[in-house]
Formats: structure tokens, sequence, C-alpha cells
């Protein structure tokens, strides 16, 4: 078998730099590497890699470094570190012709994943970085839950099981999900606990008011005058007992084994409801936490009704009749209570719900770089549509494009590789311009795309003039700097970014017909305060150009990056003028 020869990249683009790549299966492996948000591996093509059990995504077509004949490469998108532990390293496995190498590291840098404090179910460590990051992705999940629930006619909301394989929702829709934060002051965000508490609350106090409950058959001893059934072991205890008559086998004592009938409470139904409490009270404590500067706000009906909800539920967790339930610890299968009993449907309907959310959260979390190009792709499709508000450039359609969803993520990703819009067209300084769009997935389709695999980008936007045919690509990364404490500055980002790009456009220039390049970072940061954007050319290099913009992750801020991303679509047309 041939060398396997891969390398770990800080970022997407750092594939074909060599000063900015480490190698993997080498004797001198670091054991700690620093991680920045998105890393990415770099592996010869063909060559089977795994992550644990799991088999990793592509990102963008295979590219052969300096055109030339040797093998091609292939790029593929890596995972949150620490899923499960922060001790645990991260462990890398590549199979070609059936034979295995494995590597191990550690990522510096990557936020750990909050842990529950045993014993208290409403409570998470003080680690601030990592409860803000959950606080962060649920946010995330809870707006693409939106986005996906607003394809459903009202009547269709009243079954919340109306999950389809996919749909779709246009562009116009999403642009007014996504930006309604700006509008919004006097209420925090719509989630799923939201809900939960307007249309469970009495609900769930019928129900504790009066909990279903089974009679159970049990052997006891009993006196004899109470004895109202006997049963087959009953029988058997009475004939091995000494004496003839029941009086003489019931001893001093009077007693024998007897069926007693026990009222319990323990039922499946119980068990979904003390498990439904549980993971509402996690939820509305994640809320509160989350926004808690409405606690003082009387307008905030939302809030208000979390925090009441968060109370109720605590209440009803400590009532006498659940201290027997047993705790749910595996999927269950309704019966015909929770199918069909008064209240209990509904119950069982938004407890599944609830368990979505929490596992479409875990594997956000775990997927959650993945997740931020997506939101990415969605801010630039926004603009790119010609749905946003503020309108630097007018943007006209050629067709109308609407966006596919899956019901169920892969990978952190909701959004159909497809699911792009464009073509599209705009008028500038008396000049037509028409904008073509390139999802990553679908690269190796397109004349000039196909080249690209070795950038790395997540997204490419071509930009042609109608007149002169003289064309920019733009290649778009997210880079998810909010989920790493050690991120260097905008300025190291875009240094980094522009030499490569720089290089990599001299590299295929000698091989292939490529226009002129840009590229825009698009950097996520836990800082809600500003935003900022770099500007970075390389040196005596008027073919290249690159702008990165860190804005806040937080969904009250994405209506800022509209207008950064409009005036780089004005300032790259400089490279075609």
């Amino acid at each position: 078998m041939d060398k396997i020869v891969a390398f770990i990249c800080p970022f997407p683009w750092a594939a074909p730099n060599t000063d900015q790549r480490i190698p993997l299966f080498e004797r001198d492996i670091p054991n700690t590497i620093k991680f920045w948000g998105s890393p990415v591996l770099l592996l010869a093509e063909n060559i089977d890699i795994y992550l644990g059990q799991n088999t990793l995504p592509k990102l963008g077509p295979p590219y052969r470094p300096s055109g030339s004949s040797q093998r091609e490469f292939q790029l593929y998108e890596l995972p949150q570190p620490f899923l499960l532990s922060s001790d645990k390293n991260v462990k890398i496995t590549t199979i070609e012709n059936g034979k295995k190498l494995r590597c191990s590291f550690t990522f510096q840098g990557a936020i750990k994943p909050p842990h529950k404090i045993k014993g208290n179910i409403d409570k998470m460590d003080d680690d601030i970085n990592s409860s803000s990051l959950l606080n962060l992705i649920s946010s995330w999940v809870d707006i693409i839950n939106e986005i996906i629930d607003s394809k459903f006619s009202d009547e269709q909301k009243k079954n919340l099981n109306r999950y389809t394989d996919t749909d779709y929702v246009h562009w116009e829709k999403i642009a007014s999900l996504l930006l309604e934060e700006k509008h919004r002051q006097d209420e925090p965000r719509m989630a799923l606990i939201v809900k939960i508490a307007k249309n469970m609350q009495e609900i769930i106090q019928q129900i504790s008011g009066n909990p279903r409950k089974m009679l159970m058959r049990s052997n006891q001893i009993q006196r004899i005058e109470k004895i109202q059934e006997i049963g087959s072991n009953s029988l058997r205890w009475i004939a091995r007992q000494p004496g003839r008559t029941i009086p003489e086998k019931g001893g001093t004592k009077q007693k024998i084994m007897a069926v007693v009938r026990i009222s319990s409470f323990d039922t499946l139904e119980n068990r979904v409801l003390k498990d439904f409490l549980k993971r509402s009270i996690e939820a509305s404590f994640r809320y509160i936490k989350e926004h808690i500067r409405f606690e003082e706000n009387a307008k905030s009906k939302r809030f208000r009704s979390v925090k009441k909800f968060n109370l109720l539920s605590k209440k009803i967790l400590n009532a006498p009749f659940l201290n027997d339930v047993q705790t749910i610890e595996s999927i269950v299968q309704p019966n015909y209570v929770l199918q069909s009993g008064h209240n209990y449907k509904e119950l069982w309907e938004w407890y599944q719900r609830l368990i979505r959310q929490d596992y479409e959260i875990d594997n956000a979390w775990a997927w959650q770089s993945r997740l931020w190009s997506n939101i990415a792709t969605f801010l630039i499709s926004i603009v790119i549509s010609g749905v946003s508000e503020n309108k630097q450039i007018e943007v006209k359609p050629i067709a109308k494009s609407r966006a596919l969803f899956m019901s169920e993520q892969i990978c952190g990703s909701w959004l159909l590789t497809e699911s792009v819009p464009g073509p599209c067209w705009f008028e500038y300084d008396n000049k037509v311009y028409i904008i073509e769009t390139v999802n990553s997935s679908h690269a190796h389709n397109h004349s000039v795309c196909r080249h690209l695999g070795g950038t790395g980008g997540h997204l490419y936007v071509l930009i042609t003039d109608s007149e002169t045919q003289k064309k920019v690509v733009i290649v778009f990364w997210g880079i998810h700097g909010a989920s790493t404490t050690i991120l260097p500055d905008i300025k190291k980002v875009a240094e980094s970014a522009a030499s490569t790009i720089y290089d990599f456009y001299q590299d295929l220039s000698y091989h292939y017909t490529i226009p002129k390049m840009a590229g825009c970072v698009m950097i996520s940061s836990m800082n809600h305060a500003t935003t900022q954007a770099f500007e970075q050319y390389p040196k005596d290099n008027p073919k290249t150009k690159i702008y990165a913009i860190e804005f806040s992750a937080s969904p009250q801020k994405w209506h800022d990056i509209i207008e950064y991303l409009q005036i780089f679509f004005i300032e790259t047309l400089d490279l075609i003028k």
C-alpha cells in the first residue's frame, strides 16, 4: 500500500498551502492542534475515512495539486471536538485496499459542551463559553424549525407529526424569519418551549389533578377476616403451612397469604408525563437564562409564560403521585391512552417534539461549523435573491427560486444542496451583471468551479458582465469563530486567505482559463457588540482580493451582515470593470 497522505487544515482554504496544513499519519504528528473553528481534513481521493464509526461529509469537488497528473485530493468537513468529554482525543481511521491506518490528536481551543450538574435537572455548569454556545446553537435550531414550520398550513400545524421528507420555502419567507429579530424589541425569540408553555399549561394541570392509575394484584400476608381473593400463589403458600384448617394454618396471628389489589400510578402515561416535565424544565431553564434581560419587561409575554411554566413543571414533578413512577430510559411505544386519550394525546405529541428537538440540538452541536456555513448561505442567498429590506443593489431573479428543506438534518444541514438562488441579474453604474450561484456539492458539474476544490469554499458565486463577458468568481467561506477561544484576529484570518487564494489562482491560471477571483470570509463571533470587516489585497496582484467580515452569530445581529455583503458585491465589480 502506498503511503497515505493526509493533512489537517486549520482553515478550509489552507489545503494548497504547505505552510498552514499539518500532516497526519507521520511520526512527528503533534499531539495538540490549534482549533480555529472550521478545520478540514485533506486526503488523497478514494481512501475511506472515518471519525469513530462515522464517515465524514465531503467539501467541494476533488482537486489535483498544480494541475499535474498526481493523485487527486479531497477535502472533508470535521465535527466539533469533545463530543462526549474533554479528555478524549480525535481519532481518525483511514482504509485503503483493506488496510487500516489510525492517528489521534487533541484540538486546543475548542469550546467543550456543557454538562448537567448531577441532581439538578434545571442547572448546567458555570462555564460561560459552553452555556453561551449551547444557547446560540439552540437559537439556530429554533429558527430553522420555524422556517420549516412556515411551509405548513394552519390545518397541518394542528397535527404536530406533520413532517414530510422534503418541502420548499420561498426566500422571501426565509428572509422575514431570519431577520425579524431586527424589529423585535419587547420579546425574546420564538422557541419550541414558548409553544409548549402556551399549549400545555392547562393540560398538565388537568392531568396532574386526576392522574391515571391502575390496580395491581400482589400476594401479601393478610388477616383472615379481610381476605377477598385467593390466588394460585396463595394456595401454594397455604399448602406448605402446618394445620388442617385455614384458622390453624393462620397461626396465632390469624394471617395467611392472599391476593391484594393495590392502586399504582406507575403507568406508561405517567412515565411520559414525568420525562416531559424534566425535559421542559431543562429547556425552559436554558431559555430563561438566555433571555434574563426580559425579566423586568412587563410586555414580554413569552418570557413570563416560559418562567411560569418552569415553576409549574417543578411543582408537578415534586407531586407525591410521581414519586414511585419509573424514569424512561429508552424510546417508548405509545399505548392507546397516549394515542387517543383526552389530554394525553397532546402530551404525547408535544413530548415527541421535545425529544426531537433535543436530538436536533445534540446533532447541531456536533456539526455546528457546518450549520454555520448553512446560515452564511442563507444570508448570501437573501442578498442574491433581492428580497432583503436594505438594498444597496436591486437584484432581480431570472427564474423564481425556492429553498428545499429536509425534515431531519444530516451532519448539521437541513438545506438541500440544490437550494441556492439564481440565476439573477442586477444593474450597477450603467452595466448589467448576471449572478450565478453554485453550491460546493455541485461544483464538479460547473465549468469554472470544478477547478476550485482546493479552495475549500462552501459556496461559489460567479458574476458576469453581460456586455464584455468578463467574469469574477467569489469563494465564500463560513468560519465558525464562535466555537473557539483562540481564533486569530480578523486581519490575520484575511491575510491567510489572501495569500492562499493568490497562490492558488497563480497555479490554476497556468493550466486553465480562470476568471479573476475574490473571497469572502464570514466569521461568527460571540461578541454581540460590533460587526467589523477587513479588506485584503495580495501585494501587486490586481486579480484577487479577500474580504473578511466578523459579526455576531446571534440572530439579533444578522441583519447587519446584509449591508456588508451588498457593499462587497459592489466592490468586487472593480475586478472586472
